[in-house]
């Protein structure tokens, strides 16, 4: 419980104040100065800490500390430069050589020039001491001259194979779909994930996008947070008007470490989707997982 009255504590303020302001008016001298002033504002200061009581006061008596201590660390820096400050070093020479008419040159030189020492001017030297011709050396520059037969040239898509490549994506996003509806509803992440093949389960998260796009598939966040896949019906035009339904697109950001924790967290033995055999085109030059 607190003993002081009202006055004695804005008293006590009033004091620790009056001496961090003296304390920050004298600062630069005190950096260049003796330590005794400042020696002595902490002792007051530690007078005055035996009367606080409260956090007001306490406060005060920190941010006295803080200056004491910076105050301190650049007297350090100081000793460490050998006590030479160039700030004081230019008042010195404005004290010695100031006049009426401001600051006298003149004055300056003449007080100066005894301590100065005129610096030897070099010899001249009339030519090197040898010279070593050096030799150029000219650099032929070889052509490169390409083999012909050694280039290949960029494979060129048909019609058909653009065709084929889109039949077989529709063949399985059907696949995946009807896969879909004999275990429904389910988690997407044990829909999808292939344990055996990291690029096939990629490739199911893209067949599957396709359905989420068409509202053929819907996805649902359950009671536990986990979100479930199961068919639906896709909306008509008058269901998105007198809905208002909007478009969303989001992003699945699946990297190999990913689908390795998925595969541990959902303790996935077997891919719900079949597993596809690779496919090589004709030339055996590519492979489709």
């Amino acid at each position: 419980m607190n003993s002081q009255t009202l006055d004695e504590k804005r008293l006590l303020r009033m004091e620790y104040r009056s001496i961090i302001q003296e304390t920050e008016a004298e600062q630069q001298n005190l950096v260049l100065g003796d330590a005794q002033w400042i020696m002595s504002k902490l002792d007051q200061a530690e007078r005055l800490f035996g009367s606080v009581e409260t956090v007001q006061e306490a406060t005060l008596d920190s941010q006295l500390l803080l200056l004491s201590a910076e105050i301190s660390n650049k007297k350090i820096q100081k000793m460490g430069m050998g006590g030479f400050s160039f700030e004081e070093y230019i008042d010195r020479l404005k004290q010695l050589s100031r006049s009426d008419t401001g600051l006298d040159w003149t004055l300056l030189a003449e007080k100066t020039q005894k301590h100065c020492r005129m610096a030897p001017k070099p010899s001249f030297m009339y030519g090197p001491l040898e010279i070593q011709l050096k030799e150029r050396t000219v650099r032929q520059q070889r052509r490169l001259v390409k083999d012909m037969s050694k280039l290949q040239k960029p494979e060129e898509m048909t019609v058909q194979d653009v065709k084929k490549d889109e039949n077989e994506t529709s063949n399985n996003v059907m696949m995946i779909h009807k896969r879909l509806t004999q275990v429904e509803p389910i988690s997407i992440f044990k829909f999808v994930v292939n344990p055996h093949s990291f690029s096939q389960t990629v490739e199911n998260v893209f067949y599957l996008s396709f359905l989420v796009r068409d509202g053929r598939v819907a996805i649902e966040e359950s009671d536990e947070g986990e979100l479930i896949v199961s068919t639906s019906e896709p909306p008509t035009e008058e269901d998105m008007q007198e809905s208002d339904c909007s478009k969303l697109q989001n992003i699945l950001i699946l990297d190999y470490e990913t689908w390795n924790d998925m595969i541990q967290a959902f303790d996935i033995k077997e891919s719900i989707i079949p597993n596809r055999q690779p496919v090589a085109d004709a030339q055996a030059t590519k492979w489709h997982g």
